[in-house]
């Protein structure tokens, strides 16, 4: 008996723990009145206000004991809070979302524009360049074909003379091969 009456104890005291340690949130737009005792005839000795986080130290029907934040700790009733987070208040988060995000927008506005900027400079770098590359193959073009060119009538008149002088030794060769046949009579 002793153990069932331990652990009925136990248990008691983690329900009564996690009735303790559960946050609340008044919900609505309200102005609740803090009261010192668990009774609507009692005057209230604090307020509470909408989005305000309160700790829920005990309840009983229908009021719950609250501390809020500032230390005011009171009864409520408890159709004035909820256990989500009002609208209001992830309103407000999200409009800080909202402002970081725009902020950052614009700041990748900004990196964005300078990179434009750079790639326009780097592109009129590269066409600059391209510009500069063509001229210099143009005039490279055309001293290859202007120091061909003298090689070339150089080349031209050697290949003349090469071409004449073989045909002339090789008339002489073959008048000496028939001459030689014929015994020294000319042809």
């Amino acid at each position: 008996m002793r153990y069932i009456s331990a652990i009925f104890c136990v248990l008691l005291l983690s329900f009564s723990a996690s009735a303790l340690a559960q946050s609340v949130f008044v919900n609505d737009q309200l102005r609740v009145g803090v009261r010192p005792e668990p009774s609507q005839v009692v005057a209230p000795i604090g307020v509470v206000l909408t989005g305000m986080k309160l700790e829920v130290l005990a309840r009983q029907e229908p009021f719950i004991k609250i501390r809020s934040a500032k230390g005011v700790e009171g009864w409520i009733k408890d159709i004035y809070v909820t256990d989500k987070v009002p609208a209001i208040l992830l309103l407000n988060d999200l409009e800080k979302q909202q402002k970081i995000s725009l902020a950052k927008m614009q700041e990748i506005e900004k990196t964005k524009e300078a990179l434009e900027k750079a790639n326009s400079i780097l592109n009129n770098q590269i066409d600059i360049l391209k510009a500069q590359r063509a001229e210099l193959q143009r005039s490279k073009a055309v001293e290859i074909i202007t120091n061909a060119s003298s090689v070339k009538g150089i080349s031209i008149l050697w290949l003349v003379l090469s071409v004449g002088l073989g045909i002339g030794v090789g008339y002489l060769w073959h008048r000496y091969q028939t001459m030689k046949r014929l015994g020294g009579l000319r042809v």
